[in-house]
């Protein structure tokens, strides 16, 4: 029973699933994963299934990170024209600072990027903010767009990398 670390109550949850596809046929699916959090570790993991198929089979869950992302923030994944895959989270820091950020995986599934920084102030709560980081590629161009709360002026902020998210 993890209710008493994840705030609404929660038992151990596989949540704000997202999918995207690409354009090599392959379907991307992520989620939140609370099945190893403890009062040690309060953060959620990220996993991934992918069908190479169209969706018509998918391999076993894998896990992407095991730790240190919001266990109640939405995720959000697109692929560039490459099939590479991009995915956002809030990813937290031991001092519960959480951040919003993009991780890049390449079509055959390798992280090529570990949660890079969009940029947007630190925020720290100690509740649910439950808010995506929208994202949307073109070429090497990775444009974001994010609720942030830890700024002065709390609002929604844009953000943009032209060499592909590293």
């Amino acid at each position: 029973d993890l209710s008493d670390m994840i705030h609404g109550g929660f038992m151990s949850a596989a949540a704000f699933q997202t999918l995207t596809s690409a354009v090599d046929g392959s379907v991307h699916m992520f989620w939140i994963d609370t099945r190893h959090m403890s009062q040690e570790e309060s953060t959620g993991a990220l996993y991934t299934a992918v069908s190479r198929d169209g969706g018509e089979t998918f391999n076993g869950d894998r896990e992407i990170f095991a730790s240190n992302v919001c266990p109640c923030c939405q995720l959000m994944a697109t692929a560039n024209g490459n099939s590479d895959v991009y995915v956002t989270l809030r990813g937290v820091t031991a001092d519960n600072i959480s951040q919003s950020t993009v991780t890049r995986i390449a079509s055959d599934g390798t992280v090529k990027s570990d949660k890079v920084d969009t940029r947007t102030a630190p925020w720290q709560i100690n509740a649910c903010p439950l808010k995506p980081t929208a994202i949307a590629t073109r070429g090497d161009a990775v444009f974001t767009a994010v609720y942030g709360g830890g700024e002065d002026a709390p609002g929604v902020y844009f953000s943009s990398s032209m060499d592909g998210g590293h």
